[in-house]
């Protein structure tokens, strides 16, 4: 489906369903959802797929804002999941 989010990558420049900028992140970062907006639900996960920081849930955006502030240095995966069960997976980097 070109306009849901339906891969998992591991970085969002590989046609994951969104854009994760600025990555490596210092203090904040936006999440752009490419194609149509869809009802979505997303979070930042730890490496080992615990959920560390809600972003949002049910809603229909095309671009979200969030600050980074609250998390340590290290490697992160943004999840974004869409009504339909699809899930895309990005890597954030917070410095």
């Amino acid at each position: 489906d070109k306009n849901g989010i339906t891969s998992v990558n591991a970085t969002a420049e590989n046609n994951s369903g969104f854009l994760l900028f600025p990555n490596p992140a210092k203090s904040s970062c936006t999440l752009q959802l490419t194609g149509n907006p869809e009802i979505c639900s997303a979070a930042v996960l730890d490496i080992t797929g615990r959920e560390v920081l809600p972003l949002f849930s049910n809603q229909r955006l095309s671009g979200f804002n969030f600050s980074t502030d609250k998390l340590c240095s290290g490697l992160y995966f943004v999840q974004v999941n869409n009504g339909n069960g699809n899930r895309a997976v990005c890597k954030l980097i917070k410095e």
